[in-house]
């Protein structure tokens, strides 16, 4: 059985998704120091890199929801330029649902 949703119904899925993996990246960015041995304390540093690269799968079954999950934790991590890499389909064209998640994360 396949699912069939509109285009709206997936805009609105995709914004949906978006606001959850923020959240969920959000969340994980709080790193307490942790005391292993005595003196010796652990952490979790992040160092967002200037520039990042995304390979989004396209083809034959675009995956879309993968622009979310890859560009919101680059935007959080303060990421200043992201490039998405993605190959086109048979008619050499990029997914439009692919352009859409990129354009909800501010990829231009």
């Amino acid at each position: 059985m396949k699912l069939k949703l509109s285009k709206k119904d997936l805009k609105e899925n995709n914004k949906k998704e978006k606001i959850l993996d923020k959240k969920f990246q959000l969340d994980n960015l709080n790193s307490e120091k942790i005391e292993t041995t005595k003196g010796i304390f652990c952490y979790r540093k992040f160092l967002p890199v200037e520039n990042v690269g995304l390979y989004i799968p396209n083809g034959s079954a675009p995956l879309f929801s993968t622009v979310l999950m890859l560009a919101i934790p680059a935007k959080i991590a303060g990421c200043k330029e992201i490039f998405i890499c993605s190959p086109p389909d048979k008619n050499g064209e990029i997914a439009p649902e692919i352009l859409y998640c990129a354009d909800i994360c501010g990829i231009k």
